[in-house]
């Protein structure tokens, strides 16, 4: 099972099978989800020059998956058979595999506002059938806005210094403090209230 943020990395092993060489052989690899497609290999401007009985090449793709979904990884060949004259179109083959692409994250969150500043609770809950470790975690603000963890020091580290386990379907809550930054001008409860609202 792949996840959301994770490398996907392919290791393709291209050998001839034949009795005779193959020559001018081009690996095109696509990876495919929904419209978007994405070239992660491609040498067709230096093919490989010539592919002998049982000898191979190989090719090392990779990609961070953004998007939750089903991938279409797709690996075309083309080749010139031993013998075949000039100027004779290439012998072309096709494989295609598709592999799931999970969220593993459910994140829902609650706010209330407390004078200048907002309390946001986030609950992360893991939405796989593993263990996940939550490694790191902080809360991006609109600008103007700067957010930290509102538990005390001594009850949490600070995000990196450990990891927690979260195990299938269980939750952590984290809560932090939104404040307007000092350097910023202008009245801050209307604009802490325009940010909740």
């Amino acid at each position: 099972q792949s996840l959301v943020g994770e490398p996907f990395t392919g290791y393709l092993h291209l050998s001839n099978v034949s009795d005779a060489p193959v020559s001018n052989v081009i690996l095109k690899v696509e990876l495919q989800i929904g419209h978007s497609k994405f070239i992660l290999f491609n040498n067709a401007t230096s093919p490989v020059e010539s592919v002998a009985p049982g000898d191979f090449f190989d090719a090392v793709v990779a990609y961070e998956l953004r998007d939750a979904g089903t991938y279409i990884l797709t690996c075309n060949v083309s080749y010139l058979p031993a013998g075949f004259p000039a100027g004779t179109e290439p012998a072309i083959f096709k494989r295609s595999y598709r592999f799931p692409c999970l969220q593993p994250f459910g994140i829902s969150h609650r706010v209330a506002q407390l004078g200048t500043e907002l309390l946001v609770e986030c609950a992360v809950e893991n939405a796989t059938n593993s263990n996940i470790y939550l490694k790191s975690w902080r809360l991006d603000c609109v600008e103007g806005f700067e957010s930290r963890l509102a538990q005390p020091e001594e009850d949490v580290k600070e995000p990196g210094d450990d990891m927690h386990l979260l195990k299938p379907r269980a939750a952590h809550s984290l809560v932090f403090r939104v404040t307007p930054k000092a350097t910023d001008s202008g009245d801050p409860i209307s604009r802490t209230r325009n940010l909740d609202s």
